[in-house]
């Protein structure tokens, strides 16, 4: 079955190269025998999987029979992984090429499940480059709060079918304990107004000298520790 459904943004891999070296970098990571895949689509990436017993959660329900055939499937979930339930995903290992507009939901998500510990994921590489940037931005920061971060392989849109205009990039994440939650970041307007300085973004009544001079910068300028710090005082003042 080749209709996709953009609602779904369903994007599959066609390169037999890259989903080669995907799966490669899947076995050089992931070490337990078992594996989730959300959104495994068509299966393309899904078929090359081999050596782990896989839970595959897939929303589209059309899919749901050409899965069936595919060896080595050992649970299929036709649901929308971000309703699923926590006690039917008890696995450590996750892997996705991600739909672009839900990439950060998903991720997230996924590190909310207790028993998650890593996960590759295809992300767009317009993110991926917010991660790594030199300056400090939110997507930054999120992940630097959550996730131990690398990144690999890039594969060009025309890879995909249908065919994208963004590239993609491989990325390898880890859990780690966080500083501060998600909520707290959301509550946060310190990355509201990007190309004002502080003081005029975020409001905190009672501060000393350092802090001061951190409200003269504008968010890009901070690093990790100064904006979790400025977090901090914000959301204890609202």
């Amino acid at each position: 079955m080749n209709i996709m459904k953009k609602r779904f943004g369903q994007n599959f891999l066609r390169s037999p190269f890259h989903i080669q070296k995907i799966v490669a970098v899947i076995n050089e990571h992931f070490k337990d025998d078992r594996l989730v895949e959300i959104g495994p689509g068509d299966g393309s990436i899904t078929k090359k999987i081999v050596n782990y017993k896989l839970t595959v959660i897939e929303i589209d329900q059309e899919r749901i029979i050409d899965l069936e055939k595919i060896n080595g499937i050992d649970i299929i979930i036709n649901a929308d992984f971000l309703k699923v339930e926590d006690h039917l995903i008890n696995n450590t290992q996750f892997f996705s090429n991600l739909p672009y507009h839900l990439a950060l939901s998903i991720i997230l998500r996924c590190r909310m499940l207790s028993n998650f510990k890593k996960g590759i994921f295809i992300f767009q590489k317009e993110v991926v480059d917010k991660i790594f940037s030199t300056k400090n931005n939110r997507v930054k920061f999120i992940f630097n709060n959550f996730f131990v971060v690398k990144r690999g392989l890039e594969i060009p849109g025309n890879c995909f079918f249908p065919k994208v205009k963004v590239h993609g990039k491989l990325i390898y994440v880890e859990k780690k304990e966080s500083t501060i939650s998600l909520e707290a970041i959301n509550k946060s307007k310190i990355f509201s107004k990007v190309r004002k300085k502080l003081k005029n973004t975020i409001n905190i009544p009672y501060f000393d000298e350092n802090i001061s001079n951190l409200l003269l910068k504008r968010v890009e300028e901070l690093s990790f520790e100064e904006t979790l710090s400025l977090i901090i005082l914000e959301t204890n003042c609202i």
